[in-house]
């Protein structure tokens, strides 16, 4: 096993492999953290295949199923590095500036880290895990991308016939407060009570848990298990840009921008 500081996870898909190569970062180590980039294929015999700094796990590659990859991708990563610090986790379709990462990748750093609407850090016990919000962003996914529909579908039905994708529409409301899904950095602690945490509902994103579906959106999942596990978030409000909404944005030294305007 390779001892390292932390990992920089890419979380890609393969259907956007090639028109995402363009973000590929240059180096595959920065300051000891070592650069993966993480794919999903249900048709490997293996739970994983690692090999010249991609990640590939069994497990569904859809938008659906983001917070399942992600967990198992940290997992495994686990399996093969000695990890010192911890993850941040990235998306496929961010520019870095590569003095800020490096930058980041020295500080120190607390135990869940990213940006949020609400602008401020955030104490667990301030926030209310049994309040649901109405939320169509998976349906609406889906609806755009008609293609993947009738697939999604079909991996749902595997968990539960009785659902369909129409029928992911709520959330607990912490939409807000949660560090945002583009960027953002999870340590060792945090892994740790996430995989836990996720083992006990088998890994089914499905589960139905506080009147609604916790796990359906990566970032709120995330969030939800952190804050219920009594971990607050640490703003970082310069750790990425939307250059196309500069409203959300106010000036500074950002670790990287975020080029996707909305929705795949």
């Amino acid at each position: 096993m390779k001892n390292v500081n932390g990992i920089i996870l890419i979380v890609c898909c393969f259907k956007y492999k090639e028109i995402r190569k363009k973000f590929k970062l240059k180096k595959n180590n920065y300051s000891g953290w070592e650069v993966i980039y993480l794919f999903a294929d249900e048709t490997i015999l293996e739970n994983y295949t690692y090999k010249n700094n991609i990640l590939i796990i069994n497990c569904e590659d859809s938008y659906l199923f983001l917070i399942k990859k992600l967990i198992l991708g940290m997992k495994y990563l686990n399996e093969i590095f000695i990890i010192k610090e911890g993850v941040l986790r990235c998306g496929d379709d961010l520019i870095f500036k590569e003095d800020m990462l490096i930058k980041f990748l020295n500080s120190e750093k607390s135990d869940y880290i990213g940006k949020n609407f609400k602008k401020k850090s955030i104490n667990s016990n301030d926030i209310n895990l049994n309040t649901v919000i109405h939320n169509k962003w998976m349906i609406n996914y889906y609806k755009k991308n008609k293609k993947d529909s009738i697939e999604i579908n079909k991996q749902i039905n595997k968990y539960n016939s009785e659902l369909s994708i129409e029928h992911l529409n709520k959330t607990v409301n912490i939409t807000k407060v949660i560090a945002l899904g583009h960027i953002y950095y999870l340590s060792n602690k945090s892994i740790d009570i996430i995989i836990k945490d996720f083992n006990k509902i088998n890994y089914n994103i499905l589960t139905f848990e506080n009147n609604c579906y916790p796990y359906i959106l990566e970032d709120v999942g995330i969030g939800y298990i952190l804050f219920k596990n009594d971990i607050n978030l640490t703003l970082k409000q310069d750790i990425w840009i939307n250059p196309h909404y500069q409203k959300f944005d106010p000036p500074g030294d950002y670790l990287c921008f975020h080029t996707n305007k909305g929705n795949n």
